[in-house]
């Protein structure tokens, strides 16, 4: 879809609003008519002994009762409304590339992972930001997961076809999106931290036996006993007998409810979040085979029907606070009868809470990748070959403008093994790396990837680009660096394939040592399970394509005109002819 597709949409929502708004104000108005007319007819009814006045009151307490509903339901209409408007901004936000407003993803990050932080996975600016249109917290960290780890080729297949058919039905991805988001925002202000592991970690634990026998037969001696004073002319004081046995018997039955409701207690919101999600995707029509074998499961073990009656539980216990529930507790220990459904529900379906849970966080992130493929047609999906393998044809970054980004081709093979990519600075080598890593990573996610065509082998990415030091453990840049290629070069010895991306290799010591190292690194990952790229200043590095199998020059080169430095950030075979160095240093006043 183009800007302009999400401009018509949003200006359709907008007309939308207006005219909801307006019907809104009407029912308010009717709904405020009725209450004052119920009030007034009541008055009559009192003050003047007007017979019919009672029976009119009592219509007009009907007609509020049901413009209250059509309230409800019409600003429910138009909070929904309002969000898709919103989501659709933000759909132009993110073509923008503007997406400092977005949730980065930075609780997510794993420590030493091999490339989310050189590739921006995570964080400002990211990867994550441009693809996720996730709203619940762990359909997030799902997402974040497939971002961050290779999927096996069945499973990228699947979640390729999954995100085709999502990114045609623009209804069912924006309207789950928007009623997710609205429960989403009821829930942050009732129980913000509230997650889907505090549901899992509750519907786990073993819950006793519990009957209502007891309870049954302390509310007949309520009823019996209410009934003897009202009709039969016993003394009220009858009723403090019942009284304090369901005293007695309601405190042991809260602390056990207590017990019972630790990790689901101010849950309802997510609850209902979840079941708004179900109910979506049990009424969808779907025909990928992903998608139809996660949709076919909760229907065949009725997960909405499971679901909306734990969201009913724990409306219930929320209604806990309601003064109103309190004196009915006591009188007729309503907590007992929640904690036998509690327990009742729990061991039926508790089992299978995380599966349908689960569910609804694979198509929310299905959904995630077929919006992106959406918004941007440009991109194709890649395919995948069993060989060590990479050629991209016109490839971008998908985080840059796409009115200034360069593409380029590219392939590395297993006659090609290892590139090295020579260049003068700011000339686009780090910059290369990160687009051939960033499209690998949306690649193994299931997502489009911004190519003309791309296909590649499923690899583990590994990258040493930003290592820097670290004060708190004494660490020098150096000594990062080489931490890093020794996770490497264990890495590589794994079953799974590595592409890996070097950028200025051992740039932390002198130079002679550098090229020592260096040539000896290259001369033994050629020999190892893996392809890919070491960029370097150290031409003599280019000697080693003709000295050793699997090794290919390419380069970054620039030109310096009238003291301006130009650049065209394409990518050539062979040594590096240009450097501007001297030519950068002259230009902020170092060199005369």
């Amino acid at each position: 879809m183009s800007k302009k597709s999400f401009q018509n949409h949003i200006e359709e929502l907008s007309t939308e609003i207006s005219q909801k708004e307006a019907m809104i104000m009407k029912l308010g108005l009717l709904r405020a008519v009725t209450f004052i007319g119920a009030v007034a007819f009541i008055f009559l009814h009192f003050r003047n002994d007007f017979p019919f006045a009672l029976f009119i009151s009592i219509g007009f307490i009907i007609v509020f009762g049901i413009l209250v509903n059509i309230y409800r339901s019409r600003n429910h209409q138009l909070l929904l409304s309002k969000e898709l408007k919103l989501i659709n901004e933000e759909e132009i936000e993110r073509l923008n590339l503007n997406l400092k407003n977005f949730d980065s993803g930075v609780q997510y990050n794993v420590k030493e992972h091999p490339y989310q932080e050189d590739l921006d996975i995570l964080g400002n600016h990211s990867l994550f930001q441009l693809v996720n249109r996730c709203v619940l917290p762990s359909s997030k960290q799902l997402l974040a997961d497939w971002l961050s780890s290779p999927a096996q080729v069945d499973e990228c297949i699947k979640r390729q076809k999954s995100a085709e058919e999502l990114a045609t039905d623009f209804s069912l991805r924006q309207d789950l999106m928007a009623e997710l988001r609205l429960a989403v925002k009821k829930k942050k202000k009732e129980a913000p931290d509230v997650s889907a592991k505090d549901l899992f970690h509750w519907a786990s634990e073993v819950s006793s036996d519990y009957s209502k026998n007891l309870v049954i037969g302390l509310n007949t001696l309520m009823i019996i006993v209410g009934l003897m004073v009202l009709f039969f002319n016993q003394t009220y004081h009858w009723i403090y007998l019942p009284l304090i046995l369901n005293g007695i018997f309601l405190a042991r039955t809260v602390k056990k409810l207590k017990k019972e409701t630790s990790g689901i207690d101010k849950a309802f919101y997510m609850i209902k979040s979840y079941e708004i999600a179900i109910k979506k995707i049990e009424k969808a029509s779907f025909k990928s085979v992903k998608l139809k074998d996660l949709r076919q499961k909760i229907v065949d073990e009725q997960a909405s029907k499971a679901i909306q009656e734990l969201s009913s539980i724990t409306q219930r216990n929320d209604n806990r606070v309601n003064m109103l529930y309190a004196v009915l507790d006591f009188t007729f220990i309503l907590d007992a009868h929640l904690l036998h459904s509690l327990i009742k529900w729990k061991k039926q379906y508790g089992s299978r809470l995380r599966y349908w849970l689960d569910v609804v966080h694979e198509i929310e992130c299905m959904a995630s990748l077929g919006a992106f493929s959406a918004a941007h047609p440009e991109y194709n999906y890649p395919t995948f070959s069993e060989s060590i393998e990479l050629k991209a044809k016109s490839l971008g970054h998908p985080l840059i403008d796409p009115n200034v980004v360069v593409k380029n081709d590219f392939v590395l093979s297993e006659s090609e093994k290892l590139a090295v990519i020579t260049g003068s600075n700011m000339s686009g080598k780090s910059t290369f790396e990160r687009t051939l890593g960033i499209n690998l990573a949306l690649a193994f996610a299931g997502a489009p990837v911004y190519a003309e065509t791309f296909q590649t082998g499923i690899f583990q990415i590994f990258t040493s680009m930003r290592t820097r030091d670290n004060l708190e453990e004494s660490t020098s840049s150096f000594y990062a660096e080489l931490k890093r290629i020794k996770q490497l070069l264990n890495l590589i010895e794994g079953q799974m394939p590595v592409f890996y991306l070097l950028d200025e290799i051992l740039k932390g010591t002198n130079s002679n040592d550098r090229h020592i190292g260096a040539e000896a690194l290259i001369r033994k990952l050629v020999t190892k399970n893996g392809i890919g790229l070491v960029s370097t200043h150290d031409l003599e590095l280019g000697s080693l394509e003709d000295q050793v199998n699997g090794v290919t020059n390419y380069s970054f080169n620039s030109q310096i005109d009238d003291q301006k430095i130009n650049f065209d950030y394409l990518l050539t075979k062979g040594i590096c002819k240009s450097f501007n160095a001297s030519q950068l240093m002259r230009n902020i006043g170092i060199i005369d």
